[in-house]
């Protein structure tokens, strides 16, 4: 298995894999399956090419798309915010959402940034016993799910990320 950031020319598999992860698990996103169908062509190819501040990462094997997951950069450069992770259910228990935690990590390392955050659905315990794992901790902040407000969200964040060696 291969974890690598996406390119302008993933945008298809891109559209597609997160189209999955939306009807698969609608409850894990804030963002909706018809309001992300509905986006451009362009929007997917925007997306995939990564930025200064954003970048998607896909987990392949075979060229078949295992799981996905997105980072967002502060402006400020100083923090980030892992989103949007999803692994095909035919290949969970395997490794692949701690592979990409572990890429989005990297990632972060490398430009410097410091802090890593998530938002994570309470009551989905296996993502949570995830981000547990890759040393996310709870911070005690909750909020209601935005696109279904009688759940809640918890943020967890990693420790404070060390410089990148070298």
């Amino acid at each position: 298995m291969e974890v690598r950031p996406t390119r302008s020319g993933d945008w298809a598999e891109l559209r597609r894999t997160r189209l999955t992860a939306l009807a698969d698990s609608p409850d894990a996103y804030a963002a909706t399956l018809a309001g992300e169908s509905a986006l451009a062509d362009e929007v997917w190819q925007q997306r995939a090419a990564p930025s200064e501040h954003r970048a998607n990462f896909a987990a392949v094997e075979s060229r078949v798309w295992l799981g996905m997951c997105a980072i967002l950069g502060d402006e400020d450069r100083d923090s980030a915010q892992l989103v949007a992770l999803w692994v095909d259910p035919a290949h969970r228990g395997r490794g692949v959402g701690a592979a990409l935690v572990a890429a989005v990590t990297a990632w972060c390392r490398d430009r410097g940034i410091g802090r890593l955050r998530l938002w994570v659905n309470e009551v989905n315990e296996s993502a949570i016993r995830l981000y547990e794992r890759c040393e996310f901790q709870r911070t005690g902040e909750r909020k209601p799910l935005p696109n279904h407000p009688g759940q809640m969200e918890i943020a967890m964040a990693a420790a404070p990320l060390p410089p990148h060696p070298g």
